[in-house]
């Protein structure tokens, strides 16, 4: 019977090693990798007739955002969201027209391929009449670099 009271010490010790395991800071993002990812992304974009604007940064903490005043308005068709380093983040897009705004809030995986946000209404493949956009991303931990990219049309 001593082999019992070793068993159940084994599976404390176990158990408690898993928990413990659970409560381990996520390993930090290479900032140096992040930064190159986030510059070769942006340049990915060079030459796109279908890019209104683009935002990049960091995902650190939660502020207003970062926003994007069009000179006239314009037609949304889409935004790409994307981050580095694994893990997600979590973005929030809103959408200034006249008289009226438009929100979206979305957890994104953190990979080499960008998150497409479909941003028409009832149906319509378009947001008419855009004057900005903003843009939050946040990720409590670790700290790593994203990319937004607002799609659409001048007039």
């Amino acid at each position: 019977m001593p082999a019992r009271p070793c068993a159940v010490a084994g599976v404390v010790v176990v158990a408690s090693a898993l928990l413990l395991s659970g409560c381990a800071a996520p390993p930090e993002v290479d900032q140096e990798a992040a930064q190159a990812w986030m510059d070769e992304t942006i340049a990915r974009a060079d030459g796109r007739s279908d890019i209104l604007g683009t935002f990049a940064g960091s995902t650190t903490t939660a502020d207003g955002g970062t926003t994007l005043t069009f000179d006239v308005p314009v037609d949304l068709t889409g935004v790409e969201l994307s981050c580095f380093g694994g893990g997600s983040a979590s973005f929030g897009i809103t959408t200034t027209a006249v008289g009226s705004s438009t929100g979206w809030q979305t957890e994104v995986d953190c990979t080499d391929e960008p998150h497409l946000i479909e941003v028409g209404l009832d149906g319509a493949d378009t947001l008419t009449g855009v004057t900005s956009t903003t843009a939050t991303a946040t990720r409590s931990d670790p700290a790593t670099t994203y990319v937004v990219t607002i799609l659409g049309t001048q007039p």
